[in-house]
């Protein structure tokens, strides 16, 4: 007969090669038989007793990763985004179910499974066992593995349980049965990582349970508190529940209390730094990355420590220090994708903070040299939600850069796999794509979107940019006051684009004196933080500000007065330019922002400034450079296909209402329809899904004015489209 650490072992080593189905089988395998339905099965009421049929093996499609580990240099996963989450959607081809009851232990059913008596509760005596013995609780145990120096047997993530007595103790025996209740553990926490990848939240947290359970039963408390480290990060990553997340967190630490400093407090660590960034205490997140990190060089764990890394990294984004957290991202990602880290979610931690980083300093050409091969690692590994939270910043990242069609296929298709699966973590999608919605003119869609995720301030923002583009700039100032106000100090990155909105909307609102003192702070960050789209923001907000106020800045009261601090920084003019005597004229203000912009990938941002531009130089009669500027804005926008834009743009030109333009991604789409194609052979020629073709064909027929298919195909004939 098979031993049941043979299929854990094997099991585990699926996991470090990323075949989170094959790997799931076998630590089911390995799990005691479903106990059958009767008296026995019902609940017992008790620390360890839960439920004793747990849910189905459901197996969602295709290979889906975890990290269950086995090296002392395991990894530690989870899922992290910017916020910091995991979580995605069904994948799609085969699903399957294993359609095996979960049996989950309690102590008088783990001492049954065994054949010995119910082990006491809290460190009591156990039970008699097999032979009569009474079986003693509490005692340290040799952790599975333990003998291993790879760790691979044990079934502990980072390598061997660290024995230790915990909290006084467990609820198990010791001898044969405390080594089958670990071996049991070590599958079902084996199954709960491969589940976690395949994005099965249900059996995710019920196979960590129960890894939890066998645990306690077997007196280990290490397994015990490693499985409430991986339930805590469940609660947070996948459902946003930090209420339960801190008490698992708590479990955790009181029982890794005899061995803080071994590789299971490091994880747990690990997982509260994650916590702490996603519930947005970067200090506190870079506090215990520190840690993580002392941990990952005393044991040697290029696990730890590059995840470490990435932590501190993103953390200090989050709090301006851009270049500093940039560059430790940069290396952890770099060392992680070159096959330093050993587990795959070490790999993915790095990736998908460096990608994330990108898009919050909203630095374009980088995220353009590590965004692709983020998501090559991705696709290679199916890693089913972490890959939808990478598409989400992934798509984020080609909106900012102008890739436009691209952006819609990355945002839709994680926007359909986290709101299916993950709603808590689907608000980042639809605020990306509200965005975009918002840059096509599609306003009634991009509100509604903006309505879903309104808790995050990228959305709050998009709805104040609504209002400006509805001709409302007094309801988009309000917005934008009321979110400088709910930003802390310390939230440097999120207040930059702030207090560009609030300014613009004040000297849309024609009160620029509301718009003074967010200038100031505007100008200060823009130093501080030191980004070209921080400094690009500065010196549009400045040029609006500068041309809105009275020539005589003399004659306002002193709080309307521009600050000192509102002149331009050095850092914020281009390389070669001296710093004038006086402050520079409105104009050159925004000259610098919208080649600032432009140089750093953001287009649409550059053609913004370009299009205030055009109107300050109309205004102060100069019409010939007004037009210049205006219709250098409008080429842009049309290729982007930010229609509303490139009317305004053509407006200031003195043109026509341009012809409406299609994509290339819709020109193709609409070509392949003109030769016959349904949308379903057009979604396999192109490898989109069939809903984003459906999706790309409304769109089409919004943007031609088309009542059908054959009219729009008709229509971008005769204007020359197709």
């Amino acid at each position: 007969m098979e031993s049941p650490s043979d299929p854990v072992a094997r099991g585990r080593e699926l996991l470090r090669r990323g075949r989170w189905k094959q790997a799931k089988a076998l630590f089911t395998q390995a799990l005691p038989p479903p106990a059958p339905a009767g008296p026995a099965d019902t609940p017992v009421n008790g620390p360890v007793n839960g439920p004793v049929n747990g849910p189905a093996d459901s197996a969602a499609n295709g290979p889906a990763d975890t990290l269950v580990n086995g090296p002392a240099d395991g990894p530690a996963t989870g899922a992290v985004d910017g916020t910091g989450a995991a979580g995605a959607g069904p994948r799609g081809d085969d699903a399957a179910s294993d359609a095996a009851a979960v049996r989950i232990p309690t102590a008088a059913g783990a001492a049954k499974a065994a054949g010995t008596a119910a082990a006491e509760p809290y460190g009591g005596d156990g039970g008699a066992g097999a032979d009569g013995a009474r079986t003693r609780t509490g005692e340290p145990g040799d952790a599975v593995g333990r003998a291993d120096p790879a760790g691979t047997a044990g079934g502990e993530p980072y390598g061997r349980g660290d024995g230790g007595g915990g909290d006084g103790g467990g609820y198990g025996g010791g001898g044969a049965d405390a080594e089958r209740f670990r071996l049991w553990g070590a599958a079902a926490e084996g199954a709960g990582a491969a589940a976690w990848w395949m994005d099965d939240d249900g059996e995710t947290i019920a196979r960590y349970e129960e890894a939890y359970r066998w645990y306690r039963a077997a007196g280990d408390p290490a397994g015990a508190g490693r499985a409430a480290a991986w339930l805590g990060a469940a609660a947070s990553q996948l459902r946003g529940e930090t209420a339960v997340a801190e008490g698992w967190f708590g479990r955790a630490r009181r029982l890794l209390a005899d061995t803080p400093d071994g590789a299971d407090a490091a994880l747990l660590e690990l997982f509260r730094g994650m916590a702490a960034l996603r519930a947005g205490r970067p200090d506190e997140a870079l506090e215990l990355a520190g840690r993580v990190a002392a941990a990952g060089r005393r044991l040697r764990s290029p696990d730890l420590e590059l995840q470490a890394m990435a932590l501190t990294g993103i953390a200090g984004v989050g709090l301006g220090r851009v270049a500093e957290g940039m560059r430790l991202l940069d290396e952890a990602a770099a060392a992680a994708l070159a096959g330093e880290a050993g587990e795959a979610a070490s790999v993915w931690v790095p990736s998908c903070y460096v990608v994330q980083g990108c898009e919050r300093a909203r630095d374009w050409d980088r995220a353009g040299q590590w965004a692709e091969r983020v998501m090559e690692f991705c696709r290679r590994l199916d890693l089913g939600t972490p890959f939808a939270l990478c598409r989400t910043h992934y798509g984020g990242a080609l909106l900012g850069r102008g890739d436009w069609d691209a952006a819609e296929d990355e945002l839709t298709s994680a926007a359909a796999v986290l709101g299916s699966r993950r709603p808590a973590l689907a608000a980042e999608a639809w605020a990306r794509l509200g965005e975009l919605r918002r840059r096509q003119g599609r306003r009634a869609e991009a509100a509604e979107l903006f309505a879903r995720s309104r808790s995050l301030p990228a959305s709050r923002a998009g709805l104040a940019e609504l209002r400006l583009d509805e001709g409302d700039p007094l309801a988009a100032l309000e917005i934008a006051e009321r979110l400088r106000d709910t930003l802390g100090p310390d939230e440097r990155l999120d207040r930059v684009p702030a207090l560009e909105l609030l300014v613009r909307a004040a000297v849309a609102a024609g009160l620029p004196g509301r718009a003074v003192a967010a200038a100031a702070e505007l100008s200060a960050l823009a130093e501080a933080v030191g980004t070209a789209a921080a400094r690009a923001s500065a010196l549009w907000a400045a040029g609006l500000l500068r041309a809105a106020l009275p020539q005589d800045e003399a004659r306002l009261p002193d709080e309307a007065r521009l600050p000192d601090e509102a002149r331009l920084p050095d850092e914020a003019r281009l390389p070669g330019e001296a710093r004038p005597q006086d402050e520079d004229p409105p104009e050159a203000c925004l000259e610098r922002a919208a080649r600032l912009a432009d140089d750093g990938g953001d287009l649409y941002g550059g053609a913004r400034v370009r299009l205030d531009l055009a109107a300050l130089l109309r205004d102060r009669g100069r019409p010939r450079a007004a037009e210049e500027e205006a219709d250098a804005a409008r080429l842009v926008f049309e290729r982007l296909g930010a229609i509303p834009d490139a009317e305004r743009a053509a407006r200031l030109a003195g043109r026509a209402a341009p012809v409406p333009a299609l994509t290339g991604r819709q020109a193709e789409i609409l070509r392949l329809l003109a030769g016959g194609l349904t949308n379903r052979q057009v979604a396999r020629r192109l490898r989109l899904s069939e809903h984003t073709v459906k999706r790309h064909v409304a769109d089409i027929l919004t943007r031609l004015g088309a009542p059908s298919r054959a009219a729009a195909v008709a229509h971008a004939a005769r204007l020359g489209l197709l």
